[in-house]
């Protein structure tokens, strides 16, 4: 059994303080160091704030969804101690809310450094969810599927890095005098997605992978980010990936092949990882959102107009937080970005969530970050920092 501390936010700026508490979404979000899952609820008084302690360093991805397939919704998450000590390995993990806490289920551990992300949603297309992970190390995409007693599981990819090694002749596997342990670390598998990307019916598995972040050579790979949906007018999906170095793509399926677009190149971020679309504007139409990070940690939109899409900025992330910055010259990465209706009054607030670095210190180490929330009014946008844990994952449903 695990037991969740709460306590009471202050009074939220952003949400209606009579809107009722059960009306609303949660926000849920993967914490560092320890590892934590913290999940913030509207209520009539702003936010309440319960705290899983999960026993690991990391919570490297969190999502909510009915994974069970029974109408309840769980939350699953990917933790591990990464590098950085015993037990090694990482694990897939589901809580579900009983009348005495919350409820532990380890699905799997896999001897992966890092359980980076996972996806909910009808993989097979037979009505039913499925989870699905993306690993760091191998870089494993495994699926796995509840039949009501056991889990089923099947390997979808395994160490792609290592295929085009074997055709190109290249290596880019992390040496081993620079790991704590006896990793294969060739493969980085940054994101896992559900949808119907070539317009058949029928949902596919979208995956971006690249070599190790640890030898900064992204030069294979799709990139850090991948979202799916609709917004140049077409009626069909299109898919929008982030490549290194700074460019934002979007991929369209017609006439039996895939055409690139670009879309943005970022001169100034050196990360793009929060990457949704959605109606932050609350004006009916969906705009695509882009949260980068390093140094600042940038929040724009881009709207489809007639042939081109049009940037706006919505804010910057380390001049928000500069008057808190217990530490100079901290630098900010968002790691996840979504658009959801927060209270149920209707309206759409934009949450973005991430972590932060020190001057000659990695971000793994970290215990700061940011978890924030904005809404536009009509004329300008407003913001509340709710947090400042160093946030790994985030995702936000009803629970």
């Amino acid at each position: 059994m695990v037991w969740a501390l709460s306590w009471l936010l202050p009074l939220s700026s952003v949400l209606d303080p009579g809107l009722a508490a059960g009306s609303g979404q949660a926000i849920v979000t993967g914490v560092s160091n320890p590892g934590q899952i913290l999940i913030y609820r509207p209520t009539g008084a702003g936010f309440q704030r319960e705290s899983i302690d999960v026993g690991y360093r990391y919570v490297h991805t969190v999502r909510v969804g009915d994974i069970y397939n029974d109408g309840r919704p769980a939350i699953v998450a990917g933790v591990g101690n990464s590098h950085f000590g015993p037990p090694w390995g990482c694990w897939v993990v589901a809580f579900r809310l009983g009348e005495r806490g919350w409820r532990k289920e380890i699905i799997d551990h896999l001897n992966e450094p890092r359980c980076k992300d996972l996806a909910v949603g009808d993989a097979d297309n037979d009505g039913k969810n499925e989870l699905v992970l993306g690993t760091h190390g191998e870089g494993i995409v495994k699926v796995y599927k509840w039949d009501g007693a056991k889990w089923g599981t099947q390997v979808v990819e395994r160490n792609w890095i290592a295929q085009v090694d074997r055709a190109e002749r290249t290596n880019h596997r992390v040496p081993r005098d620079r790991l704590t342990y006896d990793y294969i670390v060739q493969t980085a598998v940054h994101i896992v997605k559900i949808a119907d990307v070539d317009h058949d019916g029928k949902n596919e598995l979208i995956v971006t992978m690249s070599t190790p972040l640890e030898l900064k050579t992204l030069k294979r790979g799709p990139g850090e980010l991948g979202f799916v949906r609709n917004l140049d007018g077409g009626a069909k999906n299109d898919l929008f990936v982030g490549g290194a170095p700074g460019h934002l793509f979007m991929y369209q399926w017609w006439k039996e092949g895939w055409h690139k677009r670009l879309i943005h190149r970022e001169s100034i971020e050196e990360d793009m990882k929060g990457l949704t679309v959605g109606d932050p504007y609350n004006s009916g139409k969906d705009v695509l959102v882009l949260a980068t990070g390093w140094p600042h940690s940038l929040i724009s939109t881009f709207s489809w107009d007639k042939e081109q899409f049009t940037k706006k900025m919505v804010g910057n992330i380390a001049e928000l937080l500069k008057p808190y910055n217990p530490i100079e010259r901290l630098e900010y990465n968002a790691m996840e970005v979504q658009v959801k209706d927060l209270s149920g009054d209707g309206k759409k607030e934009l949450v973005v969530a991430g972590l932060t670095k020190a001057p000659r210190f990695g971000f793994e180490g970290t215990v700061l970050g940011f978890l924030a929330v904005f809404r536009y009014d009509g004329t300008g946008w407003t913001h509340q920092i709710l947090d400042q844990y160093a946030v790994l994952g985030m995702d936000i449903g009803r629970l």
